[in-house]
């Protein structure tokens, strides 16, 4: 709750994505367990301290993965 409200905050949009959503589309396996979340994030050139940074990688990259020009413009303002 605590990104959402910053999120309103800002006046910056947000959406929920189900975590299965960013599982598969990280790992490739909807039911990803933390190691593999972890090690996705690895092939990927990061060094994620735990698997929540990892998870927050992926978010990021899904959202990328969606809309990266609604995000740059976004984030620039």
């Amino acid at each position: 709750f605590v990104i959402q409200e910053w999120c309103l905050e800002k006046g910056i949009p947000f959406e929920g994505v189900p975590v299965g959503t960013l599982k598969k589309f990280w790992t490739g396996k909807g039911n990803a367990n933390k190691e593999a979340m972890i090690a996705a994030a690895q092939q990927r050139g990061f060094t994620p301290v735990s698997d929540n940074e990892a998870d927050a990688l992926a978010g990021w990259h899904w959202l990328m993965a969606q809309q990266p020009q609604q995000v740059i413009s976004e984030a620039a303002e």
